[in-house]
């Protein structure tokens, strides 16, 4: 028996085993193995806040009585009806059972709370609406469990969970059909001059470990963008001494998150009309700005893209496919939008440690990245220094000729 599993899991593509592994099958959504592999990575490059959720059905066991059978249909219907109203940004996974996990991402910190309970809200009352299950109107009510995360966060998923699970359990203990969100006592206060507060950014180095180049976050708020190009421009200084030296490549990447777009309908104008006058006043080479786009933008965000794609072409910025090759990457994701680089996400290049599988994956999209012109560049996952040199001596031993340290707090 062993050995005819073995033989049946050597017949299945790299995709199809990592569905095996981090996809429900009955609801078809990430699971809770998934949650736990990448959702820290996710969040660490965040910035801004999020709101982290469990919710469940009410007295579910009632809908299982029916018949296990019914039971599940009911979970399968729950399940693409909060994949249905959740924003495109937000994340969702089935924990176990009946319960989910929510995490609403793109929030203000300066009113997390009220706006979350807005959003969670709006969403028991989705859910109130009732399902056909075999040709029968059947309907639930729901509780809700949430803690604010204010990001880059230092806690631990175990400590969101444990937070969202008490506060789920109070909402049972209130008769269900309700929200409780776990309060923070203190909110983090916002620094009015950001360059005074913790900055991140993350270097990028060729095969011999020379910086060719650094990435940095924008801030949650646009009105401190004329403070962070002050930032940017100070970082490049460290690594170039000469803002117009054309010898120097020096490249600068800026992550441009799909919450800032959604929530801020001027975001391309006013990004775009402050990155135009530090390029101008630097007599910098528009190509040395890389902009990059996650991949979840392409299948979920196509118009405001285009838009934004638009424009960036306009102004002759380098254009780069963030975190591809994760679970849910698509495979003709790296070639759509004529991308100038393409970042390997931290996930697949940290599989290259103990998965054989993930080095035939990297190869195939440094093949792709050559007959596109692009430059493959490899994410490094935050680990202890001597995993790094061990990840950096696999991905040198493939020929992957760039590769980014993780993120590093000024």
């Amino acid at each position: 028996m062993a050995e005819a599993t073995q033989l049946k899991l050597d017949s299945l593509s790299p995709h199809e085993i990592e569905q095996l592994v981090f996809v429900d099958p009955l609801c078809k959504l990430p699971n809770r193995r998934f949650l736990e592999q990448r959702i820290p990575e996710l969040l660490s490059t965040l910035e801004g806040a999020a709101l982290f959720c469990f919710i469940d059905i009410d007295h579910f066991k009632q809908a299982n009585q029916t018949g296990h059978a019914f039971g599940d249909t009911l979970l399968a219907a729950f399940s693409q009806r909060l994949l249905s109203v959740l924003r495109a940004d937000d994340v969702i996974a089935r924990f176990g059972g009946d319960e989910f996990v929510l995490i609403l991402r793109g929030l203000n910190p300066e009113s997390l709370t009220s706006q979350g309970r807005v959003i969670c809200e709006r969403l028991l009352e989705q859910m109130q609406k009732p399902f056909l299950i075999d040709q029968t109107q059947y309907s639930i009510t729901t509780s809700m469990g949430c803690c604010p995360i204010y990001l880059p966060s230092t806690q631990s998923l175990d400590a969101w969970i444990a937070k969202a699970d008490a506060a789920l359990r109070e909402a049972k203990l209130q008769g269900g059909n309700t929200l409780v969100m776990h309060e923070v006592e203190h909110a983090p206060s916002i620094a009015p001059d950001p360059i005074a507060s913790k900055q991140q950014y993350a270097l990028q180095k060729d095969a011999q470990g020379q910086v060719i180049g650094a990435e940095i976050l924008l801030p949650h708020h646009l009105s401190r963008l004329d403070q962070w190009f002050t930032y940017l421009e100070s970082l490049k200084e460290r690594y170039q001494s000469d803002l117009g030296d054309e010898k120097n490549s020096f490249s600068l990447s800026i992550d441009l998150p799909l919450s800032l777009a959604i929530n801020h309908p001027r975001f391309s104008q006013e990004c775009l009309q402050s990155l135009h006058e530090f390029v101008g006043a630097h007599r910098l080479d528009p190509k040395t700005i890389c902009l990059e786009i996650d991949e979840h933008w392409l299948s979920q965000s196509a118009a405001l893209l285009g838009d934004l794609l638009t424009k960036i072409r306009a102004s002759h910025y380098s254009l780069c496919l963030d975190h591809y090759g994760r679970a849910q990457s698509r495979l003709h994701s790296q070639s759509e939008y004529s991308f100038d680089r393409v970042k390997m996400a931290a996930s697949l290049c940290e599989q290259l440690t103990h998965e054989p599988k993930a080095a035939t994956q990297i190869r195939a999209i440094l093949a792709v990245a050559q007959e596109l012109g692009q430059a493959p560049m490899a994410l490094l996952p935050a680990s202890q220094q001597g995993a790094l040199e061990n990840l950096q001596a696999k991905l040198q031993a493939i020929a992957c000729p760039l590769y980014q340290e993780p993120f590093t707090k000024d």
